[in-house]
């Protein structure tokens, strides 16, 4: 449960986000929710991610979240792009910082510095593949989660994302946890995507994910 809790409050995100800008005045809104069932209990995670171009070389944005156990988390990040190539992949760098607030043991300030590499690819009907790398950081009790995801996007037709994620996470003091997201973006409108996502961990648990893109 320790685990599980410093995982949702400190580095869930509702997508991993890449190595892509936004552009100067762009702007990205998700808004999800993910139940995890285990023992015939559940404890919903609702999280709240934003990101804007805030030039051409930096986007910033919040990635907060928070459970019914009184658990949150609230950290405000920067990125930008280190390295890319003429048609090809591209590098972004990312520095996070906030607190994580626990229902019994207060606020901690905590970091989550990332890299990440992704490309456009021609397979099917066009997509991308990604690599996130983070290494979320709570200096008040020495805890940390290393955690890489590696996601594989296609294209469906005009308003469908077929999308694929694979996780690793590695907590200080404990076992690796790994798992594997099938998921679809469905697009409706001209800025929005209803998002819907199972999470399949190797210990044979799973989670439910549905959410919201917004992107304007």
């Amino acid at each position: 449960m320790k685990r599980l809790l410093f995982i949702l409050c400190l580095l869930c995100s509702p997508a991993s986000a890449g190595p892509w800008l936004r552009a100067k005045g762009g702007q990205f809104l998700s808004m999800s929710i993910e139940t995890a069932f285990e023992g015939g209990q559940t404890n919903p995670y609702s999280s709240v991610y934003y990101e804007m171009g805030l030039s051409e070389r930096w986007t910033v944005g919040l990635d907060a979240g928070t459970d019914m156990l009184g658990y949150s988390s609230a950290l405000l990040f920067a990125r930008t792009s280190v390295w890319q190539r003429q048609g090809g992949g591209r590098v972004a760098a990312e520095i996070a910082l906030g607190g994580v607030l626990g229902s019994t043991s207060g606020q901690s300030f905590a970091l989550r510095p990332g890299l990440s590499w992704g490309r456009g690819i021609g397979l099917y009907q066009g997509g991308w593949v990604a690599v996130d790398a983070t290494y979320g950081y709570k200096p008040s009790d020495n805890t940390s989660l290393a955690k890489v995801e590696t996601t594989l996007g296609l294209n469906h037709g005009q308003r469908i994302k077929l999308m694929l994620q694979a996780t690793v996470e590695k907590p200080s003091g404990q076992g690796t946890s790994v798992s594997v997201t099938p998921g679809l973006a469905y697009r409706f409108g001209d800025e929005f995507h209803l998002i819907t996502g199972v999470v399949a961990y190797k210990n044979r648990s799973t989670a439910l994910k549905i959410g919201l893109w917004r992107e304007y």
